[in-house]
Order: C-alpha cells, then sequence, then structure tokens
C-alpha cells in the first residue's frame, strides 16, 4: 500500500457547520468490569441513550439486546472485540431513524443462538466489522452488511432475507452444517444426515446487492453405517451458495439480485454410512420455481473504501481505497444514512448530500492506496462525530463506479 498524509481539520470543521445534529452524540460506555460512570450490560445502556447518542461496547461478554425507536451507533472499541452471546436485534425502527452497529462479534459456542437480526425497520440500518452466526433481514427498507463474517455450526442459513433491501458487501457467508444421521429408537431404523443450510437465503419479494461477497453452503450431516441388522443411511446433501425462493405463502418469485464480483459456493455432502453409495453437493445459486431467474450478474470487480474506527483526537484515521490500477478515486464524505443501489455503477451509495475532497487519488498497482487523515480536536463540547466515507471512481477508459463505503466515529481524547 501507498500511504498519504493529509490534516483532518477542514473535514471536521465542515462536519460542525454543516452536519446534521444526528452526526454529533454523546457517549454511552458498557464495560463488563464496570467502573464509575459506566454500564456493565448493553440494554440498560441502549435505553438510557438519547437519538444519536453512540454506544461504546468495550471487551467482555454481554447478554444480547434491542435497538428500537430512536437513532443509535452501537460501537465496540477497536481491537478488543467485544461478544454478544444470544440474539442482537434492531426492529421498529421508523423512517427518521438511522442505527448503525460495528465493531462486535456476536457469537455463542453454545447451543443458544446469537445473530445480528434486523426486523421491520424502515430507517436504515448499517452492519460492519461484525462476526456473527447468522445475520437477517426482514421487511426491512435499507439494511446493510459490509465487511462481515457470518458462520455457524448450527442449523442456519448464514444469511437470511426476506421482502427486503439489502446491500452485502465483502462479506463472508456459510450455511450451518446439517444434522447428523442417527437410529431412529422408535423404528430402529437409520435416519439419514440433514442437508446443509444456505450461505444466503432468500425470499421474494427482495432486492439485493451482492458486491465482492462469497457465499458457501454448509455441509450435509454425516449418514450412519450400516449394522447386521440395520441398512446405511446417506449423508445429508450440501447446502447452496445462494437460494432464491417465493416468500411465504406465495407461488411467484419477485425478486431481483444484483451480483457484482462474488463468489457462490456449493457445500460438500455428509459422510454417507458404509454401504451407501448416496452423494450431492449443493448448488452454486438456486431458485425456485425453476422458471424464475432473480439473478442479475454484472461485469467488473468490486471497489470500496474502508477505515479504522473508532478514531480519537490526536489519533490517525487510515482509509484504504481498493480499486483497479489506474483507478481514479473521489473520495466523498457525508452524515446522513441512505441507501441508493446503483447496478450500472456496480454497487450502491450509501448517504446522502455528500462533500467531496477535489482532487481525485490514483489507485496503484497494488490495487490499494492508503490514506492517513490526522486528528485534530473535534471542537468545544462535541465528544463524538459519525460519518460515512465512500468513493466515486472512474478507470482509465472513463466508466464510472461507486465503491462501497465505511461507517467511522471519531471521539474526543476523553472518551
Amino acid at each position: 500500500m501507498i500511504p498519504v498524509r493529509i490534516a483532518l481539520a477542514t473535514l471536521v470543521a465542515g462536519a460542525l457547520l454543516g452536519g446534521p445534529a444526528l452526526a454529533q452524540g454523546d457517549v454511552l460506555v458498557v464495560d463488563a468490569n464496570g467502573g464509575p460512570g459506566v454500564f456493565t450490560e448493553l440494554q440498560p445502556a441502549i435505553d438510557a441513550a438519547a437519538e444519536g447518542d453512540v454506544v461504546l461496547v468495550r471487551k467482555g461478554q454481554y447478554a444480547g439486546a434491542t435497538i428500537s425507536g430512536k437513532s443509535l451507533t452501537l460501537l465496540g472499541e477497536r481491537g478488543k472485540s467485544p461478544r454478544i452471546t444470544s440474539p442482537l436485534i434492531v426492529t421498529g425502527q421508523g423512517p427518521q431513524h438511522s442505527t448503525a452497529i460495528r465493531g462486535l462479534d456476536v457469537s455463542n459456542g453454545g447451543r443458544e443462538s446469537a445473530w445480528i437480526q434486523l426486523r421491520d425497520n424502515e430507517g436504515p440500518v448499517w452492519v460492519e466489522d461484525c462476526d456473527a452466526e447468522a445475520g437477517e433481514a426482514l421487511n426491512c427498507d435499507q439494511a446493510t452488511f459490509t465487511r462481515c463474517t457470518l458462520a455457524s455450526n448450527k442449523p442456519f442459513a448464514g444469511m437470511l432475507t426476506e421482502a427486503s433491501q439489502v446491500v452485502v458487501a465483502e462479506c463472508v457467508s456459510t450455511g450451518g452444517l446439517g444434522a447428523e444421521g442417527f437410529i431412529d429408537s422408535a423404528t430402529g431404523l437409520p435416519v439419514g444426515g440433514g442437508a446443509g443450510l444456505d450461505g444466503l437465503f432468500s425470499q421474494s419479494p427482495d432486492d439485493l446487492m451482492l458486491v465482492g461477497s462469497t457465499f458457501t453452503g454448509g455441509q450435509g450431516g454425516d449418514g450412519v453405517d450400516a449394522t447386521r441388522t440395520t441398512p446405511c443411511a446417506p449423508g445429508g446433501s450440501g447446502g447452496n451458495g445462494v437460494r432464491s425462493i417465493p416468500g411465504e405463502g406465495g407461488n411467484t418469485n419477485d425478486s431481483v439480485i444484483w451480483v457484482v464480483d462474488s463468489e457462490f459456493v456449493p457445500g460438500t455432502d455428509g459422510v454417507s454410512g458404509d454401504g451407501c453409495s448416496f452423494f450431492s453437493t449443493g448448488f452454486p445459486f438456486l431458485s425456485f420455481p425453476p422458471t424464475a431467474d432473480p439473478f442479475r450478474f454484472l461485469t467488473g470487480t468490486a471497489r470500496s473504501v474502508s477505515a479504522n474506527s473508532p478514531v480519537r483526537e490526536g489519533g490517525n484515521l487510515v482509509v484504504t481505497l481498493r480499486g483497479e490500477p489506474g483507478d481514479r478515486v473521489y473520495l466523498s464524505f457525508g452524515f446522513t444514512q441512505e441507501q441508493t443501489l446503483q447496478p450500472a455503477l456496480g454497487g450502491s451509495t450509501s448517504f446522502n448530500d455528500p462533500f467531496f475532497i477535489d482532487t481525485p487519488f490514483m489507485i496503484p498497482g497494488t490495487r490499494e492506496l492508503e490514506l492517513t487523515f490526522e486528528v485534530t480536536e473535534l471542537g468545544p463540547g462535541v465528544v463524538s462525530l459519525s460519518l460515512f466515507i465512500g468513493g466515486g471512481y472512474q478507470d482509465p477508459s472513463s466508466n464510472n463506479f461507486v465503491g462501497s463505503s465505511t461507517y467511522v466515529t471519531l471521539f474526543d481524547s476523553e472518551v
């Protein structure tokens, strides 16, 4: 990577003068170890937060929580990987609400499930740099998963979407494992292994944009060996990379799935019992009914903007631009989350009313350019500032593209 250093003072000044009130909020701290003025659990901190506040989660393990009825940023302390051990839910957000979640590990190695659930939200919801056993978006007008890893050894899809507009950018999503075969205690007969789950399971009507991501079906469950008294049982079939079907109670598939530079990998079949010869992998992608074809494969490679977060005064905000050699990148900044699919530009925009750095940056032969912004004082009385950073790309042939964005939070040095 080629580093470039830039002062952030002009950006911050512009934000404080022209940015909306939601860009600046108070900070509530969650720390499992306790301490003066901090919460030890997530839900009380979320309940206490006002519109537009930031809830900063330090290292530790926490029960899940629900965000509803307010704009909020839920942010894990960088490098600490706070762990949420039961579902993290965003639900009932109105069109005036904006939600962002970043830097959390939502998983549980035990029998209980832990995943990120976005349900019945009109307002935009952003999820970035999170690890989870699964992610779902049900009846959501604007949902984004970016740079997340979704995988589980439990029997559910890596990602589930239904009746939602969802952008999935630079994510890895893997379906769960099929159930193991067993001998039925009532009949004494073997039961074969269960099918692996899908990397992404979409139910119509969805409008999806999949950019630079990998979706892998889960492995089928193993079968049962033959014995003197029982036949063998086969292993389960592998899950599909992506599967699209009509919504519950429907018989038509009205989804549209835009695909940019993404990989669909079928799951492998489970090991069949001794004496069985049943083998069945999943499909890279599959739609039902067979006449439906929601997939729209676009040419070109994924382009993206990423950055570290949070960053405190006196620190460096490191922004990484990824693209093709020779791309010119016009960096943009914004404070109001609004998702718009842009298939003609190979991606989506994530915020409105952006302002730009007029001078473009050039992507080198390494396909990555690193920019370092020096974070100066945020200003009197400002303890946090949250913003989106995106990029408009133009290749040497003057073709235009949009890169996946990133969401960053800057803190006062005392936070």
